[in-house]
This record gives structure tokens, C-alpha cells and sequence, in this order.
């Protein structure tokens, strides 16, 4: 059996239940990822139209974390970014939990129409020549500084939470990712080191400061295989 049979056999009941609460009739579904989430590819019947169902990795984001990045992903579209559309249950929600009993798990599904595209590593691997390379990131710069125009500007509704990776959460006592420096394969010597540095962005990111001019959303994970 290959990885990807194994991640079948563990997720896909629990992909064929989330879709039960969704107003489509799934005729495929295809395993295309598998990293903090686990992603389908959805093809219906009698639509032209894929969707991505997304089983959300549990614990991370709350059910109000997922619901303000979709209103958010909302808002860049309305100013005119190409992104994808979130679609709603049965039930006029946009995620729904669903249990997987072959992991002992719990995760947020939710529906979004499938958009083409190729994944930054495999564009960079098909593109050897250096200009080709810059004018990809070039564009990624743009879609970046789009997004930020977009957020620096957006007046966030009430109830609106999305992780803050400021200095606390970056580095304070206990930072969204872990106490890295208490990391056990770090020798105490390391460990020591990494406080010193830990101390030295402190005191930078605290004279730089936060403000609406400096902090807001961003995108965050402007990954090569994203």
C-alpha cells in the first residue's frame, strides 16, 4: 500500500460525510495534498465547476478563526484579487465538523471552488532560465503588496480573530509555535544562544512598534509549495 492509499483509507469516509452537508452531487475525489490539512479535489455532475474540500488540521484554528479568514478572502476578491469562492451547507454554514474515526480526530471541513494553478516549486522547476524565475516572483511580490494594500486599508468586522504573530506571539513566553529555545534536541549551549537573539528581536520589534501603518493581515505562508 502507498502513502497516498493509507491517507485514502484514513480520510476519505470522512471526506464523503463532510460532502453530505454540501449542495452538490460529487461524481470524483481525489487526494491532491496532505500536509497541516488534508485536501480533495471535488469533480459533480452536470458542472464544468471542481471544488477543494479542506479537512482542517485540529486545534489550530478555532471555528472563528476559519470563518474571519474566509470573510477576509471575501473582501480581497471584492477588491479584486483571483480568489477562489467559499461555498455554504445545506445548513448556510461554511464548515462542519466532522469525526474520523480511524485517527481519533476531529476536523473542520469546508468547500471551496477549485482554482488552476501550479505549485511555486514546480513552476521554478520549469522555468531554469533566471529571467522566467524574476518575473514569477516579481508577480508574487505584486499579488503580495495587493494583499497588503487591500488589509492595511480594511476596517475588520466585529468578532473578526485571526492569530496575531506579533512579538508575543512570536516571541514572548509562550509563542503560538512552542518555546523554541526549550526545543530537546538543542544542546544547552544552543539553547543559550537562541534566548540571547530571542532577546536582541524583542528589543527590535519593541522600538519598531505596531501600528496601522506597520501591523495588519498578511498572508504568512508564501511557501514554495503553496
Amino acid at each position: 500500500m502507498t502513502r497516498d492509499d493509507a491517507l485514502q483509507s484514513l480520510y476519505l469516509p470522512a471526506a464523503r460525510q463532510a460532502l453530505e452537508h454540501f449542495p452538490l452531487e460529487p461524481e470524483a475525489i481525489e487526494l491532491v495534498a496532505f500536509s497541516e490539512n488534508v485536501t480533495f479535489r471535488v469533480s459533480t455532475r452536470g458542472s464544468a465547476t471542481d471544488y477543494v474540500l479542506r479537512l482542517h488540521r485540529p486545534g489550530y484554528n478555532s471555528i472563528d478563526e476559519l470563518d474571519s479568514e474566509r470573510l477576509w478572502a471575501e473582501a480581497l476578491k471584492n477588491a479584486g484579487l483571483c480568489i477562489q469562492d467559499s461555498l455554504a451547507t445545506r445548513q448556510g454554514q461554511h464548515f462542519v465538523l466532522i469525526d474520523i474515526p480511524a485517527t481519533g480526530e476531529q476536523r473542520y471541513a469546508g468547500m471551496t471552488s477549485w482554482l488552476e494553478g501550479m505549485l511555486l516549486s514546480d513552476c521554478l522547476q520549469a522555468k531554469p532560465d533566471p529571467a522566467d524565475r524574476a518575473q514569477v516572483f516579481h508577480e508574487i511580490g505584486e499579488i503580495a503588496a495587493a494583499i497588503h494594500n487591500q488589509s492595511a486599508a480594511w476596517t475588520e468586522p466585529p468578532g473578526f480573530t485571526r492569530r496575531r504573530l506579533n512579538l508575543d506571539g512570536l516571541l514572548g513566553e509562550e509563542p503560538h509555535w512552542g518555546r523554541f529555545w526549550e526545543h530537546p534536541d538543542l544542546a544547552r549551549a544552543e539553547g543559550a544562544a537562541l534566548l540571547q537573539k530571542r532577546d536582541e528581536v524583542c528589543r527590535i520589534l519593541q522600538a519598531y512598534g505596531e501600528t496601522a501603518d506597520n501591523f495588519s493581515l498578511i498572508h504568512a505562508d508564501l511557501d514554495p509549495d503553496n
